[in-house]
């Protein structure tokens, strides 16, 4: 049996491919076919002959000729036609007869067109899509018209992460690209979770015959809301990556714990903090340059928000009217939810602190290292500023002091003449205590949760030291547990101004109580 491959010009071709187009040609001991189309494979078995066209979809349609080998070998009749030629698509039959010309023999044959694709749930069908971040996609293998059971191979490249590989085998469907919070009822290739990047389906091959595969790639774009200014900025409340991501996961992903460098999971819905009635702004970061993205608000308060439409990343301006109904940004393509910005409005609130030098306690360390200076940066987010005053009073006791020594302070003050006034109209006292902690040497300072009261060692080299104290006498609790005999436990919320690794933000939460 011989084969072998031509050049024709193909007909009925599907969209995009050249004119010029490959075709390739089998015989048996009777007749030679020929079909027309790149990379399709004619096998003769017996008289019968198959034909596989991969990576074509159900609606295309090509030339299939059948023409006798022998001069003595026809297709009947008085006048015989030296070959013949039909229109097929994948999943029809046709059949041939050749009888020779003393119609003393005759043959015959069948043809059976297979074609093979993957489509895409898109309305389009086509395999090679782009989609915004968050859209379920669904790639059904196709074999003649019918789902075929296939193995798949799926490559994820997402922005800023390393390539993913997964793969399935024996299934009709692949979906992936489901928002992140499904991703457990998942059942293909898992790519981890959904962020923009492409996403190629490798090689999708039919179970039944390796010769009918095809391959496709899914782009995905998206945005997320990245800053806020001038006040707060909270991504880390609302990181996910899986459903029911716990606190210490959260962390794990957020900042990279896992060794990776980058990070895993993202925040659909973070929170940016402004003072109502003055402009705030965030940064709309988008990782396509040629979709329209539109940005609604859901906030009937917001006076002015810019723009209403984008085509690349931008900075978004706004400014909510005075009150405290939090609002929505949320940037939109096609009906499709990207990103979504909380906008949190606090009125200004300016809270008064009366610092009380204690004894031979001195003011310059106080000012400099333990962060009275710093009360402001820190309380921004919160839109919350501080009055300060100071005062000595003079007082023996230490350098060791317990819990009931430091109240002792706090009540002696109290009834100074020069102090009960300041200390009652002060919605903060911060004493400043030469020496250091009875229970814990390294202890910096105490504060009251909540309350007024704030006891700082005059040895704190830490300017978080007062703000950690300050958010204390607000209802903010610790995000770290102490040990008395021995170090301190961090918390998974490594940034944050209550653990004790050295950060100063706050988040929403922490926000709230301090507004109260």
């Amino acid at each position: 049996m011989a084969k072998r491959t031509i050049m024709v010009v193909a007909i009925g071709m599907m969209s995009g491919m050249a004119l010029e187009a490959q075709a390739d040609s089998a015989a048996n001991s009777y007749v030679e076919m020929t079909c027309e189309g790149p990379r399709i494979t004619v096998e003769p078995n017996g008289n019968d002959f198959n034909i596989y066209a991969p990576g074509y979809p159900d609606h295309f349609r090509t030339n299939v000729t059948v023409r006798p080998l022998q001069p003595d070998w026809s297709f009947g009749g008085e006048d015989p036609n030296p070959s013949m030629t039909f229109s097929m698509k994948g999943g029809q039959t046709n059949q041939y007869k050749v009888v020779h010309y003393l119609k003393e023999q005759d043959a015959t044959g069948k043809i059976f067109f297979h074609n093979y694709c993957i489509e895409s749930s898109e309305l389009s069908k086509t395999n090679n899509i782009v989609v915004p971040t968050g859209k379920s996609v669904i790639y059904t293998a196709r074999r003649s018209g019918a789902d075929c059971k296939s193995d798949w191979t799926v490559t994820g490249t997402p922005v800023n992460r390393a390539d993913t590989t997964e793969t399935k085998e024996g299934t009709t469907k692949i979906i992936f690209n489901r928002p992140y919070w499904q991703a457990s009822t998942w059942f293909i290739p898992t790519m981890g979770t959904p962020k923009a990047g492409v996403y190629t389906i490798d090689l999708a091959v039919d179970v039944d015959n390796s010769i009918l595969k095809d391959s496709g790639k899914m782009t995905v774009f998206g945005a997320d809301f990245t800053s806020g200014t001038p006040c707060g900025f909270d991504d880390y409340t609302n990181w996910k990556s899986d459903p029911g991501t716990t606190e210490q996961q959260r962390a794990i992903d957020y900042y990279c714990y896992n060794g990776q460098n980058y990070r895993q999971g993202r925040c659909m819905w973070p929170y940016v903090s402004v003072r109502d009635s003055y402009d705030g702004f965030s940064s709309l970061v988008i990782s396509s340059s040629d979709k329209t993205i539109d940005i609604i608000s859901s906030m009937s308060q917001l006076s002015s928000y810019s723009p209403k439409t984008t085509t690349g990343s931008t900075t978004v301006k706004f400014n909510p009217y005075m009150g405290r109904t939090e609002g929505t940004l949320t940037a939109i393509y096609e009906g499709m939810p990207l990103a979504q910005l909380t906008v949190v409005p606090f009125p200004l609130q300016t809270r008064s602190v009366l610092v009380v030098y204690v004894g031979v306690a001195t003011n310059h360390i106080i000012n400099s290292s333990a962060g009275l200076s710093n009360l402001d940066n820190v309380f921004n987010q919160c839109v919350t500023k501080f009055t300060i005053s100071e005062r000595i009073f003079a007082y023996t006791g230490g350098p060791v002091w317990s819990g009931n020594a430091l109240d002792e302070v706090r009540k002696e003050a109290e009834k100074d003449r020069n102090l009960r006034r300041l200390i009652r109209n002060s919605q903060h006292v911060i004493f400043v205590i030469y020496g250091t902690d009875a229970e814990k040497a390294t202890v910096a300072g105490r504060g009251q949760c909540p309350g007024k009261h704030v006891w700082i060692y005059h040895g704190s080299t830490s300017s978080r030291t007062i703000p950690h104290e300050i958010a204390h006498n607000c209802g903010v609790g610790d995000e770290y547990q102490f040990v008395a005999n021995g170090p301190s436990i961090p918390g998974p919320d490594t940034d944050n101004l209550m653990n004790i690794l050295g950060g100063e933000q706050l988040r929403y939460k922490q926000w709230q109580k301090i507004n109260k």
